[in-house]
């Protein structure tokens, strides 16, 4: 009878073993790869997030005429177009005639200065979101115009 030439099996014991080793190894690192890439997914949707909410409400300052705080809740306006945005436990809430917006983020230290002379109307408003590990300050200031301040201290006095 002739010997064939073959592998034993003990050689494909130890073939096994290796590769399985380096399938396992492979299978840790694909693992932690997938783990570090869905965090850091995350982490831009958070930033995404914070940048729009942060470029509305910029606009917000910007476009709108008039900007008034009361507790909790600061109310933009322009004519009849009004813009109200509710800061909740959960979050901070936009609302337009067409459309509310949500941003669940977490926020704190909310302070706010009004307008000399008890007109009511907001100067500077700063705030500070939680962001993982951060906090983020915010600072918007509202800058009237000269001659509507001229005209409503005449027309008060």
């Amino acid at each position: 009878m002739r010997k064939l030439p073959a592998f034993t099996l003990v050689e494909i014991f130890v073939a096994m073993i290796i590769s399985s080793i380096v399938i396992v190894l492979a299978m840790n690192l694909y693992l932690q790869l997938s783990r570090s890439n869905q965090r850091i997914l995350n982490e831009y949707d958070e930033n995404q997030k914070i940048i729009l909410f942060s470029s509305i409400m910029h606009n917000d300052f910007d476009k709108f005429e008039k900007a008034e705080y009361s507790i909790y809740e600061l109310k933009f306006s322009e004519n009849e177009r009004v813009c109200i945005y509710e800061f909740t436990d959960f979050g901070i809430i936009r609302k337009t005639e067409d459309l509310t917006d949500t941003f669940k983020m977490e926020y704190q230290n909310l302070d706010y200065r009004l307008q000399h002379g008890n007109t009511g109307l907001l100067t500077n408003l700063s705030f500070e979101i939680k962001y993982l590990e951060n906090v983020i300050p915010f600072n918007f200031y509202k800058e009237y115009n000269t001659a509507d301040k001229v005209n409503y201290s005449i027309i008060k006095k």
